[in-house]
């Protein structure tokens, strides 16, 4: 493909003939393998709509602003970014379910976090190219207030959940309480169970000699031919019958209770994430902006790859402006 951009951009014949005889079906696929965000890709493959001068030109600054940064290797930083957000149609849903009230999941919020962050860092890197983006989707980002009304949430996310998706269980102070005792009484489990299974009583009955976990349930495997009610409560049975998973009444108490620390954690971790979610409902329609930018941002780096490879016939655009010229073209602009 790059070898037959690359030739016609060499052509002698005029710059409109050549522009006729693209393949722009071609083209449009080549550009699509360049494409991140799922939204960029329907964008690319729209009904051809014919722009006017003013949108062409916009474009063509844009584009002559990021082959500039592609020639000289500096977007890496900008498709790693782009490669820690959400590219699915999902996230857009994400962010309509929280402008209706919904309280979002932790992971869910995680995307937002990872949404602001990305978009504090592309600004810092090319915050002129996000200016003439949101030109051109006739949006307005403020970036010095986008960073105040998002900056508490960030700091306070980020005591729960760190940049790479971990739960700071020990660092955050609502959960650290709950997460040692829930550590403690696992470790207890996990050493009287290998007294059980060092016991005469299941030793000889024991299907496999170590311990599992069903259903939140720490449970060992028996013949069933050999069960007995003092042994514990059956959790779980092989397909074949002929094992037996069991909780032995020994650390009943110590499992429920770890169920219990679990309900608990969960319970603290929902009420976070309910906070946040109210206090990032009223600011929806900005962070689906941003998203939105982001997306534009992307298919134009798709098109600056590509334009390079065109070279000079894409000036041809600005020369022979006419609705035939611009509608062949408009995989690019």
């Amino acid at each position: 493909m790059e070898k037959k951009l690359n030739s016609l951009s060499l052509l002698n014949n005029s710059d409109q003939l050549a522009l006729m005889q693209l393949d722009w079906g071609a083209i449009i696929d080549q550009i699509s393998k360049h494409i991140y965000f799922y939204r960029a890709q329907l964008e690319l493959r729209k009904a051809v709509v014919p722009k006017d001068r003013e949108t062409i030109e916009q474009t063509y600054t844009i584009l002559e602003r990021l082959s500039t940064l592609l020639r000289e290797a500096k977007t890496d930083s900008l498709y790693s970014l782009f490669s820690s957000l959400d590219r699915e149609e999902s996230f857009h849903n994400s962010l309509s379910f929280l402008s209706k009230g919904a309280t979002l999941e932790l992971y869910d919020l995680h995307k937002i976090a990872k949404l602001i962050e990305c978009y504090q860092s592309v600004n810092n890197e090319i915050g002129d190219i996000l200016k003439n983006i949101c030109i051109y989707l006739k949006q307005e980002l403020d970036h010095k207030n986008i960073l105040h009304l998002f900056s508490k949430f960030i700091s306070e996310f980020r005591k729960l959940l760190s940049r790479d998706g971990e739960i700071q269980y020990e660092h955050h102070p609502e959960l650290r309480g709950p997460y040692i005792e829930l550590k403690r009484t696992e470790e207890d489990i996990r050493y009287a169970l290998k007294e059980i299974l060092r016991s005469s009583t299941f030793e000889k009955i024991l299907q496999i000699d170590e311990y599992d976990i069903i259903n939140d349930h720490y449970v060992i495997a028996i013949r069933s031919d050999s069960y007995k009610s003092i042994y514990g409560q059956i959790i779980a049975h092989s397909d074949s019958g002929l094992t037996l998973y069991i909780e032995p009444f020994s650390i009943r108490n110590k499992c429920n209770k770890r169920i219990a620390l679990l309900a608990k954690i969960d319970e603290i971790i929902f009420t976070i994430c309910h906070k946040h979610s109210e206090a990032l409902r009223p600011h929806a329609a900005l962070l689906e902006s941003i998203q939105s930018v982001f997306e534009m941002l992307d298919l134009f780096l798709a098109k600056a790859t590509i334009k390079i490879y065109l070279g000079r016939l894409l000036l041809a655009l600005l020369r022979f402006y006419s609705k035939a010229s611009f509608i062949l073209c408009w995989p690019i602009l």
